[in-house]
């Protein structure tokens, strides 16, 4: 019987794990909803799954927000631990990182994999069926109406952070539960601190640009205020008129300090295809 690739690189990485020689800050390919599932190889699986947090996504927040390696970033929306891995490469012991998601078994996984680095934490926040864009895509919930939740982010980290990130969370979001968000960003964030965020903003070279069906997805739909491409669960994909996203920052809270534009419109910011949208508290 023959072993097709995918199952051949979870067999290899089981094995290579077993052997204590995988890190165990890296999460199996089996379980990991962000690998590339055209990669074959263990070593490609791995330098995949660090590649882009270390090379990009640290060194601009590093950038952008002052960061020495004693500094305090709150990762929202964490995943499987791109984002913790090249932290933990980078932050002192005086340094924290909080990485914050809403998939239970992927905390529980980190927190297991960062077990001997004790500045870093990892808080599972549930949300409900309705505003999960991959419950709703599986029949769990056959609502897709706006409706906010609303985790809390715990009193104590309240001041504490230099940086909040997020990559890929507001572009699954209605705009109720963002400037929820928003808001509990901004009670975290210490004097001087940034918010980072990254959407998908649709101004108007955005708008020319896929008139001209040159950008990465066709957005078609504008259903309760976001452009998207699917009518039946909106929140695959939610892309925000320029105009909106200011009015969800001020009532959040932020000031927005710069706008860098993605390369899914055909510009270029060299970290990520999204726009990003940097900001600091009132």
């Amino acid at each position: 019987m023959t072993i097709d690739a995918r199952t051949k690189l979870y067999q290899e990485f089981q094995q290579a794990f077993n052997l204590g020689k995988i890190d165990p800050r890296i999460p199996s390919p089996e379980n990991n909803g962000n690998y590339d599932k055209s990669i074959s190889s263990l070593s490609e699986y791995i330098r995949g799954h660090v590649e882009s947090a270390c090379l990009k996504e640290l060194p601009y927040l590093i950038e952008k927000a002052n960061l020495t390696p004693d500094a305090s970033i709150l990762d929202y929306g964490c995943g499987w631990g791109r984002l913790a891995y090249a932290s933990s490469n980078y932050l002192s012991s005086k340094g924290l990182y909080l990485g914050l998601d809403i998939s239970k078994f992927a905390i529980d996984s980190l927190k297991a994999g960062y077990s001997s680095f004790p500045n870093f934490e990892f808080i599972f926040q549930d949300i409900s069926t309705d505003e999960n864009y991959i419950y709703i895509q599986e029949g769990k919930s056959s609502k897709s109406q706006a409706k906010s939740s609303e985790p809390v982010l715990p009193i104590e980290y309240e001041g504490k952070f230099d940086v909040v990130f997020s990559h890929s969370v507001f572009t699954h979001m209605w705009r109720e539960g963002i400037q929820h968000v928003l808001k509990e960003q901004a009670k975290v964030l210490g004097s001087g601190g940034y918010g980072i965020n990254t959407w998908l903003i649709v101004d108007e070279y955005a708008k020319y640009v896929m008139k001209c069906g040159l950008t990465d997805r066709a957005l078609p739909f504008f259903v309760n205020g976001v452009f998207t491409y699917s009518q039946e669960n909106p929140l695959l994909c939610t892309a925000y008129p320029i105009s909106t996203i200011y009015e969800i920052y001020a009532a959040a809270g932020h000031q927005i300090i710069d706008i860098e534009f993605g390369s899914w419109a055909g510009r270029e910011n060299g970290v990520t295809y999204q726009d990003v949208v940097i900001s600091k508290p009132f």
